[in-house]
């Protein structure tokens, strides 16, 4: 049996956007952008939604560590240009966040991706509870 293909979310389903420029570095032979570079551009988006706002979630001593990732390419990057990493809470756990975060170019979606971080402490070597606070700042988000 064949699946039906789900309709691919629109930009403005996402609270956080982030722009970055494609350089021709991040290229292969054929002009597309290179999957390593793909979760660079997740990275950032991840990075701004966690630091939305100039909210700091962390815990003293604590950091968000990123455990799990999916990306699914629906069609090329190429270079020149600039892309819009889409970013918003999927789930907030007790110790962790999900995020699901696409990526636009030209107003089309080429790439989706879902991922998990835990709020976690080095000295600890363990997860760590997010606050109160945390938690209503990123329900905000998604």
């Amino acid at each position: 049996m064949v699946e039906a293909r789900r309709a691919l979310p629109q930009i403005g389903d996402f609270p956080v956007l982030t722009t970055e420029k494609t350089r021709f570095g991040d290229t292969d032979a054929f002009g597309h952008v290179n999957n390593a570079v793909i979760n660079t551009f997740l990275e950032s988006g991840r990075s701004e939604l966690l630091r939305y706002g100039d909210f700091v979630a962390e815990a003293a001593g604590c950091r968000f560590v990123l455990v799990r990732v999916e990306v699914d390419y629906h069609d090329e990057i190429v270079w020149p240009g600039e892309v819009v990493i889409a970013s918003r809470v999927a789930r907030i756990g007790r110790t962790s966040l999900a995020f699901d975060q696409a990526i636009y170019q030209h107003g089309v979606c080429r790439v989706l991706s879902a991922s998990t971080l835990v709020h976690a402490s080095a000295a600890l070597k363990a997860s760590v509870e997010l606050t109160s606070e945390a938690r209503s700042h990123f329900a905000s988000l998604a």
